[in-house]
């Protein structure tokens, strides 16, 4: 059984030889994503301070701590919060870098940079971001940093052969996402980021969500130092780096992604959580910047922010947040099947955590890793399962890839229905 999958494989090798010190146990594969998740709060830190003062750091690793968006990814046995952390130190290490010029300091942003993006292809959305940084470096002050064109080339050039086949890829298979516009987009983000999966209900919620995203706002007018001297005398004073490298490193992979939907649809919240930091520190520049004029005022905003975020936190934890039982499902389908029965697991990448707790030997099919095609094509693909006693069918996130339900509708017509269970996720 394979995949024909776009992102890279640093992550599962990663996990593969993590396995093999810790052994596969729930909480052993999970422990990889809590590591990578605890790591980041530190490399948060020290980006913040790099950009911006102490207390800017320390409000951003307080915010990240709390962030609900990063504690569940900090959970999933996903590439997720790995990516989010080789993230950071790669962009630490690019401002060290661009601040010493020290070849030590290129060869660390290097191997950051190449390791985030064989973890996953978003990671590539950072890299015109900085290149744009480089750009205004360059102009401020007159000089080019050649070890920096250097090493931000070899990074791109040791991905290219990976992006080339993903591109390629991408190019074969219609996308099942939904078409959404550059506004969708960041409403997305800014939900996500700030409460990830809570309904937005009620004017509270909604307040709330204005105010942080206008928070943001004034987080990356802040950062760029401009204040009353204006924004010629901050130029002047390199004083706009810091925040044009947060304002680039936080838009930039989201309107790259935009650009790219018109070829093929690629969004997906939770592929940017490359850019959660940039949205922290923009929060935490935010509250700092107004607590420098109000401090009282801007405890009130980091309270409040605090508290939204903690609201979505305790959000992770409710039954509405439950994640697929796949225990469940392989559980029952292990007590009742027979030989001479299969399994069909659709859409395809579900056979992945099906057979982690199967663990049984009936032959496993999963033919439809995209959208799903015309009843013709339906029947050609499952016309082998038509041997078999039995077939069990295990389904999750058929919406996209199948909403009318053609492959449930072929077996149904050819199979009588023996029996039904709803596991939440999954069916």
């Amino acid at each position: 059984m394979s995949l024909q999958e776009p992102n890279p494989p640093l992550y599962h090798l990663v996990l593969s030889a993590w396995m093999r010190l810790f052994g596969t146990g729930e909480a052993a594969v999970r422990l990889l994503s809590v590591f990578a998740g605890t790591v980041y709060l530190p490399a948060t830190c020290v980006l913040a301070r790099r950009l911006f003062t102490w207390r800017v750091a320390l409000i951003a690793s307080m915010l990240a701590a709390v962030n609900p968006f990063l504690v569940w990814y900090s959970q999933e046995t996903r590439m997720y919060a790995l990516v989010a952390t080789l993230s950071v130190a790669a962009m630490y290490c690019f401002l060290r870098a661009m601040d010493t010029q020290r070849w030590r300091w290129w060869l660390a942003y290097s191997l950051a940079t190449v390791a985030s993006l064989y973890t996953h292809l978003y990671a590539v959305f950072l890299l015109p971001a900085e290149l744009l940084y480089m750009l205004a470096w360059s102009w401020r002050r007159r000089s080019i940093p050649w070890r920096g064109v250097l090493a931000w080339s070899l990074s791109l050039l040791c991905f290219s052969p990976w992006l080339w086949s993903a591109w390629a890829v991408s190019g074969a298979t219609p996308s099942w996402r939904p078409s959404i516009g550059v506004a969708g987009m960041v409403i997305s983000c800014l939900e996500a980021f700030t409460q990830r999966g809570v309904a937005q209900e009620g004017a509270v919620l909604r307040i709330a969500l204005a105010a942080t995203g206008a928070l943001v706002l004034v987080g990356l007018g802040a950062s760029a130092g401009a204040g009353a001297r204006g924004l010629r005398t901050a130029w002047r004073r390199s004083d706009l780096l810091p925040g044009l490298f947060l304002t680039a490193t936080l838009l930039v992979p989201l309107l790259s992604v935009y650009v790219l939907s018109f070829r093929l649809q690629i969004f997906a919240v939770y592929y940017l959580i490359i850019i959660v930091a940039p949205f922290v520190l923009a929060l935490a520049t935010g509250v700092d910047w107004i607590a420098s004029a109000q401090r009282w005022v801007g405890l009130v905003l980091l309270v409040g922010v605090m508290a939204v975020f903690s609201y979505g936190l305790l959000h992770n934890w409710t039954p509405e947040s439950r994640k697929e039982e796949w225990r469940a499902a392989a559980s029952y389908v292990a007590q009742h099947a027979r030989p001479g029965d299969a399994v069909l697991c659709h859409a395809d990448y579900t056979w992945i955590p099906f057979t982690y707790y199967f663990g049984h030997g009936l032959p496993l099919f999963a033919p439809f890793g995209g959208p799903v095609g015309e009843r013709g094509d339906v029947a050609d693909r499952l016309q082998p399962l038509t041997g078999y006693d039995t077939v069990w069918l295990v389904q999750s996130h058929i919406g996209a890839v199948d909403p009318d339900r053609r492959v449930e509708g072929w077996l149904a017509s050819t199979f009588p229905t023996v029996t039904e269970q709803y596991p939440p996720g999954v069916e």
